[in-house]
């Protein structure tokens, strides 16, 4: 029994992706630099990234129905603005996105960002670069 769960411990620890043996030679993709996606797919380069080229991701914490689009034009734009997110929500929340955060999402950089308090909670949002 111990042996089966050593042995289940170091399956689990390589399949995670604790460092390799030394005898164990990098897939092409990180030869190249690249990180390879679990799909076997290769992930893109961080240079990239860019939100005035490829738009934003939203993701807003406990969500329960709200949506928020932050479009690449108005990150290009770069003026403080306010966004209604509520979504499929019962109720609304409001959330600002200021000038200097949208010269960070320029730089390539995420920024957070809680919403207005409605109903006694607010929400933990981020937005990033595809």
């Amino acid at each position: 029994m111990v042996f089966s769960r050593r042995l289940c411990l170091l399956l689990l620890v390589t399949a995670c992706g604790f460092p390799r043996p030394p005898d164990v030679e990098p897939d092409d993709a990180n030869q190249a630099g690249l990180d390879a996606t679990p799909d076997g797919a290769t992930a893109t380069d961080a240079s990239t990234v860019s939100c005035p080229r490829n738009g934003t991701t939203v993701v807003i914490a406990n969500n329960h129905g709200h949506a928020l689009t932050v479009s690449k034009d108005e990150v290009v734009a770069a003026v403080d603005r306010t966004y209604d997110i509520m979504g499929t929500a019962t109720h609304t929340h409001t959330v600002t996105v200021t000038a200097a955060m949208f010269a960070t999402l320029t730089a390539g950089t995420s920024v957070m960002v809680d919403s207005s308090l409605t109903l006694g909670h607010v929400h933990a949002i981020t937005i990033a670069c595809r």
